[in-house]
């Protein structure tokens, strides 16, 4: 299908904020996969709410209950946030693509309600593996528990300043002890 041949430009078209014009009749598939995982994740606010990807034009969304759409890009950095996960979900799931999913800390501006539904929603995804990069410790002990069943591994990466070289730790993180 269309949307299997253009992962890549979809993939560059989700950084840069417009899609490219031609979705075909794939359009609908991702806008509902996109606004699935979405509410999954997003604010109550939210929960009423339907992704829309319109050809060559910002991401927005479209509520059934007369409020007005609403552009991604001008939302919060977590919503904002939230949208680029949704959307590589979904991705994901219908191009059924078996390659790791990489996040650059996906709990970053979320509360503490925000950030167990979203590690919950990247451990329920169809996907073979996902790996979540952090900095910080974004990721408390309570929140990895929270996905234990499904996470292989943890491993802390520490860069020595003396050493000039990375030392790994592995079965550890962030809040955790070594």
């Amino acid at each position: 299908t269309w949307l299997h041949r253009h992962h890549d430009d979809l993939s560059a078209g989700a950084r840069h904020r417009e899609f490219p014009p031609a979705f075909g009749r794939d359009r609908p598939r991702l806008e509902t996969a996109v606004s699935g995982h979405f509410v999954r994740i997003a604010d109550q606010r939210f929960q009423a709410g339907r992704i829309q990807l319109p050809a060559g034009a910002a991401p927005k969304i479209a509520f059934d209950d007369g409020r007005p759409a609403s552009l991604l890009e001008v939302m919060s950095g977590f919503e904002s946030r939230s949208f680029g996960i949704a959307f590589s979900l979904a991705l994901a799931e219908l191009t059924r693509r078996r390659m790791p999913l990489v996040i650059d800390t996906p709990l970053g501006n979320a509360d503490s309600r925000y950030r167990p539904r979203t590690l919950q929603a990247l451990a329920d995804s169809d996907l073979d593996q996902v790996i979540i990069l952090t900095h910080d410790k974004e990721v408390t002990p309570d929140l990895a528990d929270l996905i234990a069943s499904r996470t292989s591994q943890k491993m802390l990466v520490e860069f020595d300043i003396a050493g000039r070289n990375s030392q790994v730790h592995r079965d550890t993180f962030f809040g955790s002890e070594k």
